[in-house]
């Protein structure tokens, strides 16, 4: 009964994630004290034009506490989206032993199709992201398997957001 419930929700709300019998939240699937990398340059957000598909311009902000798989550190920040419905973003991690990670930040750019962004990383790994709610759900295909992440809006078009939970809960 709980997962038809959590279907239903994720339907509607798209709030829950079910791993086997287990029903997790997509707010218990982030990670608030998961550090990825320090940018010490400034990367502004770009307000879009008019000219802007609203579907791309949705992704413009820095999308954080998030973790692939809930071990590797991840964040995004999508600075810049185009008429042409390519964004510009920088993608984030911090190091992870298990699959010989270092930590990293490049700049990418990616295109925004039936609302869903993606792009090529490194290793030749195909990342994706589409927006549930107030949520970025990124899957990542790599030769040593498939990753997923759960990150929320922490900042849009230079305003931080207010955390949702004490920095250590």
């Amino acid at each position: 009964m709980k997962r038809l419930v959590c279907l239903a929700g994720l339907l509607l709300l798209g709030a829950c994630a079910t791993t086997g019998d287990e029903t997790v939240s997509r707010e218990d699937q982030l990670r608030p004290n998961c550090y990825s990398v320090d940018l010490f340059d400034p990367h502004p957000l770009v307000t879009p034009g008019a000219e802007v598909p609203v579907a791309a311009a949705a992704f413009i902000g820095e999308w954080g506490n998030g973790a692939w798989e809930g071990q590797w550190c991840h964040d995004v920040r999508v600075t810049q989206a185009n008429a042409d419905g390519t964004v510009e973003l920088l993608e984030m991690h911090g190091p992870w032993a298990a699959i010989g990670a270092d930590p990293t930040v490049f700049k990418r750019v990616g295109r925004v199709r039936n609302g869903v962004l993606t792009y090529r990383s490194f290793n030749r790994a195909t990342v994706s992201y589409r927006i549930e709610g107030t949520y970025l759900i990124g899957r990542r295909e790599m030769a040593n398997g498939v990753f997923e992440a759960v990150l929320e809006r922490t900042e849009t078009l230079g305003r931080p957001l207010p955390s949702r939970r004490p920095a250590n809960s």
